[in-house]
């Protein structure tokens, strides 16, 4: 899907909107297939909701093949 604007504010899109965090998101995919804990803190819409999703969204994605 393309979308037209680039500062997108609600929902999640997938990876590609996600730039720069693949370390970041192979070390919450490894916290949580360990079930370790894992707490995301950060100010007010610096994204942490988008950045669950866009982990489990790479856990489904990897499972499913």
């Amino acid at each position: 899907m393309k979308l037209n604007n680039p500062f997108l504010v609600r929902g999640y899109y997938g990876p590609e909107y996600f730039c720069d965090r693949q370390k970041e998101t192979e070390q919450l995919v490894d916290s949580v297939l360990n079930e370790g804990d894992v707490t995301l803190i950060a100010p007010r819409r610096y994204g942490k909701t988008r950045r669950n999703w866009g982990t489990w969204c790479t856990i489904a994605s990897s499972a499913s093949g």
